[in-house]
């Protein structure tokens, strides 16, 4: 079994082009929007593919209109929603390599025995895939 994990401090996180990419091979629909008015505004406008900045721009599925207002019925995208087992995500990280990190990430494609039962332990963003046993 193939899992993506990220290699150092930080957080999981993929970049621009590596959350393009998954969206093709997921034949997703997702629009590319970029934030106005500061931090605390809902209103996003369309982006261009210049200029993204990890800190402005949003991700939402299904949306083509030019100016978006944020509402709970929007599908906001994030890289946390991501099952770190997902085949589309494995070949992201392998075909990318090191482009496919985001600006606090290294990521990393492991491998493990499929009969293993496992989680990812997390330490401020560096993550490692341990076998689950029991403790007390």
């Amino acid at each position: 079994m193939k899992i993506v994990i990220n290699k150092c401090y930080g957080g999981f996180g993929l970049s621009h082009k590596a959350r393009m990419r998954y969206f093709e091979i997921k034949g997703m629909d997702v629009g590319v929007y970029k934030q106005l008015g500061g931090f605390n505004s809902s209103t996003y406008i369309k982006h261009s593919e210049n200029g993204i900045n990890r800190l402005t721009t949003e991700y939402f599925i299904g949306k083509q209109q030019d100016i978006l207002e944020c509402c709970d019925n929007d599908k906001h995208f994030w890289d946390g929603m991501l099952k770190r087992t997902d085949p589309a995500l494995v070949q992201v990280v392998e075909e990318l390599g090191e482009e496919a990190s985001g600006g606090w990430a290294e990521l990393k494609v492991v491998e493990i025995p499929d009969d293993i039962d496992w989680y990812i332990h997390d330490d401020d963003g560096l993550g490692i895939v341990h076998e689950t046993h029991r403790s007390w």
